[in-house]
């Protein structure tokens, strides 16, 4: 009966353990968008760590401010920059489109 206790115990305390480390770490990308001539040029302007299924976690809510506080008052500043724009989203996404191989 005890050990019979003690290993379901300790299949418990792995599967907790390793939930723990399963969970990666998810980044929120700041960019910027130029548009010319029709054609939309992106940069990253700053990256922020997040975790995974955290929509509104750490990393999106520091993404959020930096776009907020130095993002578009750096656009407003400078009317040069009338057709760029900034956007925050998941490292998972690439607004530059798919790579080609």
């Amino acid at each position: 009966m005890y050990r019979a206790y003690m290993t379901a115990l300790l299949v418990v305390v792995l599967l907790l353990t390793s939930a723990g480390t399963a969970s990666a770490e998810c980044a929120w990308v700041l960019w910027i968008a130029y548009d010319s001539s029709g054609q939309r040029t992106w940069h990253i302007f700053a990256s922020f760590p997040g975790t995974v299924g955290d929509m509104a976690g750490v990393g999106w809510l520091a993404c959020d401010k930096a776009l907020k506080e130095r993002a578009l008052p750096m656009l407003a500043r400078q009317p040069e920059l009338k057709n760029t724009f900034a956007v925050c989203l998941p490292d998972t996404v690439d607004p530059r489109g798919p790579k080609v191989r």
